[in-house]
């Protein structure tokens, strides 16, 4: 979409007083004070969390509004002055919110904030919602700082985003803390994800015809110095993590060669990479904070900057990144792996040529239902908390087995829910124990999915969004 709008406004625009947090008391079916909307973008995923999200505040008798963001993408692409264009697309909101008597909005990453224009309040710089007195809920399913090519990062827009009313909803807790830190928001929260579990549900009658299966996106090849590992009957990780430091090390030599103090930050990055090593259940975030104390000068000054910060973890996480591509590589030479959703020839697995083509997010049901189980591997960036595959493995009624990643015992119960592994051995041990036993299997489906319909639906991220202070429990604590 167009660049930020330097703060130009319609005619007769008129700022709305901010709500405050005592006009919002929580959340009920009869609470006169919550009439949210959310911002529908476009996107073969991402739309349809925002759907579930309407949805949800439907169900909880809140009488939401919608806003359909492509014909405004469309409009701004065709203007040959995009920031005259959004002048009547930024009327037309100003009257839609005023009519509606909204309190709230949820918008999607990146998707309907800064780019709509930066607007003066009397708590700040903020977005248009600000503006307009909404309480403004990004939900960041993408990290902020990978989202649109790290667009939140950069000062402009990182500076709009902090405004007090705007409310950022990130997939884990040392995410969310990363974020309050080093961008300075101060609403920040760890929101884990959910699913629409009548739009995503079990499917009968589908052949199952892999042990278990994976839905990519993409997929990389095996790091060369990690393929010998792929015939060992139990690679250690740990080895696996040591053997991706040298490389790790050279992408970092590129990042900091012109950097001050490029000796100080050599031995403070493979002091990071050591330690991921051995605690691979951190994130490099609380890595910098056990090494603050040796290596104070150098956090100091890669953290004063937040394109500069995330630019190094993003180097940093390259000696964690073959965990999916190895895994998969590793586990397809032991059983019957059925990988769809991309092409997976360069890790040497066989696929039909169906199995290739990108799955749409409401078939991912009956491809989930072609194995006996399901596996998901985060990526690295995902370093701690669960992306939205598990709740749709869940809803889809397959029993799941996912690699262990801080945070996922808290969503469900390991053993009665998911099936855990950090190692190979664990891993073909998980699905011997569903491929011998499908009672065990219904079991763990049954049980993780009434989990999620309990727990982990969008009407429970709702409540939670919309019940919040103007203060971050985070920030606070």
């Amino acid at each position: 979409m167009a660049g930020l709008n330097p703060g130009v406004r319609p005619t007769g625009f008129q700022c709305c007083t901010p709500g405050r947090a005592e006009d919002h008391p929580g959340m009920s079916k009869s609470n006169p004070h919550l009439k949210p909307i959310i911002l529908l973008n476009p996107g073969r995923q991402s739309r349809h969390y925002m759907l579930g999200l309407l949805r949800a505040c439907e169900t909880l008798g809140l009488h939401p509004g919608s806003i359909e963001m492509g014909p405004m993408i469309a409009q701004l692409a065709r203007a040959p002055d995009p920031l005259a264009a959004l002048e009547p697309i930024q009327a037309r909101l100003r009257v839609m919110v005023e009519a509606g008597n909204f309190t709230d909005i949820i918008t999607y990453a990146n998707a309907g904030g800064a780019e709509l224009g930066k607007w003066n309040t009397p708590q700040g710089v903020g977005t248009i919602w600000n503006a307009l007195g909404l309480r403004h809920h990004i939900l960041w399913t993408d990290h902020p700082d990978w989202a649109t090519n790290g667009t939140a990062l950069k000062p402009g827009v990182q500076k709009i985003y902090a405004h007090p009313h705007i409310f950022h909803h990130l997939k884990s807790a040392p995410a969310a803390l990363e974020a309050a830190a080093i961008l300075g928001w101060s609403g920040v929260t760890d929101l884990p994800v959910a699913e629409d579990y009548d739009t995503l549900r079990p499917q009968t009658g589908v052949e199952q015809r892999h042990d278990i299966v994976a839905i990519l996106g993409s997929v990389a090849p095996v790091p060369e110095a990690l393929v010998p590992f792929l015939d060992k009957t139990d690679p250690e990780p740990a080895r696996l993590d040591h053997a991706m430091i040298p490389r790790t090390l050279k992408a970092w030599t590129r990042f900091a060669a012109d950097m001050p103090n490029p000796d100080g930050l050599m031995r403070f990055a493979r002091s990071m990479l050591e330690l991921h090593a051995e605690q691979p259940g951190m994130t490099f975030w609380q890595h910098a904070e056990m090494l603050k104390s040796e290596y104070a000068s150098e956090i100091d000054w890669l953290q004063s900057d937040p394109q500069r910060w995330y630019a190094a973890v993003g180097r940093l996480r390259l000696q964690s990144a073959w965990r999916r591509s190895f895994w998969l590589a590793w586990l397809a030479r032991r059983v019957d792996l059925g990988i769809y959703g991309c092409d997976a020839s360069i890790l040497g697995i066989d696929q039909p040529k169906d199995a290739r083509q990108w799955v749409e997010y409401k078939d991912q049901s009956r491809v989930y239902a072609c194995g006996r189980c399901a596996l998901n591997i985060n990526q690295s960036h995902d370093e701690a908390g669960v992306t939205h595959k598990p709740f749709q493995i869940v809803a889809s009624g397959v029993p799941l087995i996912h690699h262990a990643t801080p945070g996922l015992g808290n969503l469900f119960r390991h053993g009665s829910e998911v099936l855990v592994f950090a190692r190979g051995p664990e891993l073909l041990h998980r699905i011997d124990t569903v491929c011998a036993d499908n009672t065990k299997g219904t079991e763990l489906a049954e049980a993780a999915l009434t989990r999620a319909k309990n727990e982990h639906a969008w009407t429970n991220r709702v409540q939670t969004m919309l019940s919040l202070d103007q203060a971050s429990a985070l920030t606070a604590a």
